[in-house]
């Protein structure tokens, strides 16, 4: 588990891996979700988990973030019952051929939501660096611009915009942390694009 160092006021979300399990990568994930000011606990997923962050959803959570992950066929059912979801997908990533049904679904059944998909990067867009087993990142590297899997920058730091303001929008898990962080995250992340 990740906390944030300032426990003054907690707001709650889960953290959900990618196929490979948890990682480096996915624990740089985890910690900037800390860093924001949460403790990790609204589902927050990513490739498969980004599909279990959107099962989840319709289990009473307060909130959901669903990145690049499987949109089932029963989106509808599951929609029905949703919590307030964002989600991002990558253009270049088949995952993102299903997100009309996922928008539709949202929009019938009036959940709050912010759906992007990203023309320019492909699944595991918001990782940091290719992961995966260690002996096969290598493979992945040399392939990552015909298989259009790993980081896309431009595309990663809109997307964790969207979902720390997204958060923050939620009164449940909207704390005075998460209120008073927003701006410098939001300041360091620019600086560092525009640098």
């Amino acid at each position: 588990m990740v906390r944030p160092l300032d426990e003054g006021s907690l707001a709650r979300c889960g953290h959900a891996h990618e196929i490979f399990g948890i990682d480096d990568v996915l624990r740089r994930h985890a910690e900037r979700l800390a860093s924001a000011g949460y403790i990790v606990f609204a589902p927050v997923g990513f490739c498969v988990g980004g599909g279990f962050a959107l099962l989840l959803s319709a289990n009473g959570f307060d909130a959901s973030a669903v990145n690049y992950g499987t949109i089932p066929d029963d989106i509808d059912d599951i929609a029905s019952r949703a919590c307030p979801i964002v989600a991002s997908y990558g253009g270049k990533d088949r995952m993102s051929n299903d997100v009309p049904a996922l928008r539709a679904a949202l929009q019938a059944h009036a959940v709050p939501n912010d759906v992007e998909v990203y023309p320019s990067a492909g699944h595991c867009f918001l990782n940091d660096e290719i992961n995966g087993p260690t002996m096969l990142r290598p493979v992945a590297r040399r392939l990552q611009r015909f298989t259009h899997v790993g980081p896309e920058p431009a595309a990663a730091a809109d997307a964790w915009r969207r979902i720390e303001a997204f958060f923050r929008g939620v009164p449940a898990l909207a704390g005075d942390v998460l209120a008073q962080k927003a701006p410098d995250r939001e300041r360091d992340e620019h600086d560092r694009i525009t640098d």
